[in-house]
C-alpha cells in the first residue's frame, strides 16, 4: 500500500473514531434518546445530499478533485482538501 492510500485509510479510521466520540459527548450533554434523533437527522441529511452530488459525479465520470473544481471552481481542490483536514478540529470546538 502506498503512503497516500495509508494515510487515507488512517484518516478514514480516525474519522469514524471522531463520531463515535461526538455520539458520546452529546448523549452525555443532552440524553440518549436526543443525540439518537440528532445522529439519525443527521444521517438521513448526510445521506440525502450526498446521494445527489454522488449521482451527478458518476452521471459526468467525474473524480473528488474535478467535482470541487465543478461546484467551487478552480480553487475549489483546495478548498475541498482544507475542509477534510479540518472536519474534526471545527466540529471539536463546539
Amino acid at each position: 500500500m502506498s503512503r497516500g492510500s495509508l494515510t487515507m485509510a488512517w484518516y478514514g479510521l480516525v474519522s469514524a473514531m471522531f463520531f463515535v466520540y461526538i455520539g458520546a459527548a452529546l448523549a452525555q450533554a443532552y440524553g440518549t434518546r436526543d443525540a439518537l434523533i440528532g445522529l439519525g437527522l443527521t444521517i438521513l441529511s448526510y445521506g440525502l445530499i450526498n446521494r445527489v452530488l454522488a449521482g451527478y459525479a458518476l452521471r459526468n465520470g467525474l473524480t473528488v478533485a474535478q467535482f470541487s473544481r465543478c461546484a467551487l471552481r478552480n480553487d475549489g481542490c483546495h478548498v475541498a482538501g482544507e475542509g477534510f483536514l479540518t472536519y474534526p478540529l471545527r466540529d471539536g470546538q463546539h
